[in-house]
């Protein structure tokens, strides 16, 4: 998925200096050897801009733009009609007639018109976010952007499976489908869909042709070479794709998608959101990176009307605000990034663009802050009655009789009564557990610690109701306990030793600076029969099975060699074990606000030190999210379900959720 550099190897030659891959750029599309080189950058600017003058003269001849136009347009039109692909790489937003500031419009690539529905976004907005092969970007940094969209569902998929990503594409009804990671215009074009998987549009016809009949309306690709999978989508009938012309530098990707975000969510129609955030690039990055504004491009088919972001009655302070500038970052080497081959890019005019655009299946929602209230009391339409749920484990913190949120709101809202189910026989509680319960009604919402779809098939459920809807609600970060006795350089183990240890190759403590001392692993058993994240299911030899996690604490305390991953909210607190720090290159992440708190609990327990776990770049495979799980049926259930799920979002839900040790999701 890397488009090879033109001497074949991953170094970029500097005059007589050669710059490692960690000295340079990252891109969107693996390694590149296309940058700018200053002294001749002028020139190529000025070659460009004659080019693309000449080559639109013909469509609006010697004319000048009329002095009144209607409603603030020119009198040409700002949008090629052409399936050529040269010809949609060219750089048609410098052409002089659209640089007039009383434009209300940008330039557009537009394919044959095609008869469609006619698209438009209704809110909330649904939102298919994936994020794709990611090594060595941090596609994971999209994600805020998509989360302060006012008026957004997103669900988010990480590096899934093909067949979970066609199911959700072709099951659903989606507005937009994002996608963040490595890219390629080889064969036709294809996405980096998992580390070992690569996807061309061309291979999912039916399922685009399917989700553009279900109302998908835009693909946002934050990739790189994403000029060939427009033309896929095009061919799909897809209205509108924003994708990126060749490679993409992380950082000015990044940007973009912030910038473009957030004069979209503002009400700015569809093409003047991107000249938008194309000036911004303009402005704010091309003294870094040269001409950085020339690669975004929007594609649309020529039938499809105006689109834009659906507004309502937001609070102060709701508006998407934009990223900040790009700080100079030595590490990235950005001063280095120079054009070769200049004379062969000015004559095809193939100038750096990448896709924009990875999906997530199933992680996140986001409502417009008008319908985000401040206390349980202020939630409209919470149902009357007596209603039962269960679910994951990770939840139990949550559920707790005593300063547990699902009390506190009890507690305010007694008519609002919440009974926890556990599975019938000797089945382990879980996700999975839970999943069967509720297609069976036997409850009537689910908590959740995974996206059904990822759980894969259940040992009694093979076909999860299409009907279910995963609510995202929080954030939980998972650490690793130990013995209190266990001695460790710095008390800390790095994400890659945690993975060593969990998958069996690091046995004993002393090969990570502790005891001769073999490590024997605890874990519960899982029912989902797809990859595991770290901590749901090690596989090591010395690995010891138990029911729950209480049980593997207290088997914990009584192993000095033990180990055990599971979420901060549940071990920090525990008196009897002690939590490792994480190790990172920019320092050691300690989970516990005070690690004093060790020696004097249980009075008072330790408590999760959330403010550093998330604001300090937490490894992604130790974050999960938690759903609240519906039917969409129109039943008590269903409405129960959601109005838990609002009561979780209000301010003070999230609160509530922070002192239990887990990040609420506004």
């Amino acid at each position: 998925l890397s488009r090879p550099t033109d001497s074949g190897s991953a170094a970029i030659d500097v005059g007589s200096k050669v710059t490692s891959l960690a000295e340079k750029p990252h891109y969107r599309g693996g390694s590149s050897s296309k940058c700018f080189q200053n002294p001749r950058l002028s020139g190529c600017r000025h070659s460009v801009q004659r080019s693309v003058t000449e080559l639109a003269r013909p469509a609006c001849g010697t004319q000048t733009p009329d002095a009144n136009p209607p409603s603030g347009e020119t009198a040409c039109p700002g949008r090629l009609q052409t399936d050529d692909l040269l010809l949609q790489r060219f750089p048609w937003e410098l052409w002089s007639l659209l640089d007039d500031d009383d434009n209300k419009f940008d330039f557009a690539v537009s394919h044959t018109p095609k008869i469609l529905v006619k698209p438009s976004f209704q809110a909330p907005v649904k939102i298919l976010a994936v994020l794709g092969n990611s090594d060595q970007i941090n596609a994971q940094a999209d994600l805020q952007w998509l989360d302060k969209l006012p008026q957004a569902e997103v669900t988010l998929l990480k590096q899934p499976k093909r067949q979970i990503f066609n199911e959700a594409l072709r099951d659903q009804s989606w507005g937009i489908l994002f996608f963040a990671g490595h890219s390629s215009g080889d064969a036709g074009g294809q996405i980096g869909l998992n580390d070992t998987d690569a996807l061309s549009f061309s291979e999912l016809s039916r399922g685009l042709k399917q989700a553009v009949q279900n109302g998908l309306t835009l693909a946002i690709l934050n990739s790189c070479d994403g000029m060939e999978l427009a033309q896929q989508l095009g061919q799909a009938q897809l209205p509108y794709a924003v994708v990126m012309r060749e490679l993409v530098p992380d950082d000015v990707a990044q940007l973009f998608l912030g910038y473009f975000l957030s004069a979209l969510g503002k009400g700015e129609p569809l093409p003047r959101a991107m000249r938008t955030a194309r000036e911004q690039l303009k402005e704010g990055v091309e003294h870094e990176f040269p001409c950085a504004s020339w690669l975004p491009v929007l594609c649309q088919n020529a039938a499809a009307p105006e689109l834009r972001w659906p507004q309502t009655q937001v609070q102060a302070g709701s508006v998407l605000a934009p990223p900040a500038p790009i700080e100079a970052a030595p590490a990235l080497a950005r001063n280095n990034f120079r054009l070769n081959r200049i004379s062969k890019w000015i004559t095809l005019l193939l100038f750096p663009l990448g896709l924009v655009g990875v999906w997530a299946w199933g992680h996140h929602l986001k409502s417009s802050s008008a319908d985000v209230y401040a206390r349980f009391v202020d939630v409209p339409d919470v149902p009357d009655g007596l209603f039962r749920y269960g679910g994951s484990t990770t939840w139990a913190p949550i559920r707790k009789e005593s300063g547990g949120v699902d009390h506190e709101i009890q507690e305010q809202l007694p008519q609002f009564q919440l009974q926890y189910v556990h599975p019938e026989g000797d089945r382990t509680p879980g996700s999975a557990a839970g999943a069967e319960m509720l297609a069976s009604g036997k409850i009537d919402f689910l908590q959740s610690s995974r996206l059904l779809k990822e759980m894969g098939d259940f040992a009694n459920l093979t076909t999860p109701d299409p009907n279910l809807k995963s609510i995202p609600v929080a954030r939980s970060f998972k650490v690793v306990a130990v013995h209190p006795s266990l001695q460790l350089p710095r008390d800390a183990l790095t994400l890659a030793e945690t993975e060593d240890i969990c998958t069996g190759i690091i046995t004993n403590w002393k090969s990570v600076g502790g005891p001769d001392l073999p490590i024997q692993i605890f874990d519960r058993a899982t029912e989902s029969r797809t990859k595991p994240s770290l901590g749901d299911q090690c596989r090591s030899q010395n690995l010891t099975i138990v029911a729950t996690p209480q049980r593997a604490i207290q088997a914990l305390a009584q192993t000095p060699g033990g180990f055990y991953v599971n979420t901060a909210a549940m071990l920090v607190p525990q008196c009897q074990i002690k939590v490792l720090l994480l190790a990172t290159p920019s320092g050691d992440l300690d989970p516990y606000q005070s690690r004093s708190a060790i020696d004097r609990c249980p009075a008072p327990r330790p408590q999760v030190n959330l403010a550093t776990l998330r604001s300090q770049g937490y490894p992604d495979p130790l974050i999960d999210t938690l759903y609240v799980v519906v039917k969409q049926d129109g039943g008590p259930g269903q409405r129960a379900g959601e109005a838990y799920a609002a009561l979780l979002k209000t301010d003070e839900g999230r609160s509530r959720l922070e002192e239990t040790g887990f990040l609420g999701i506004d």
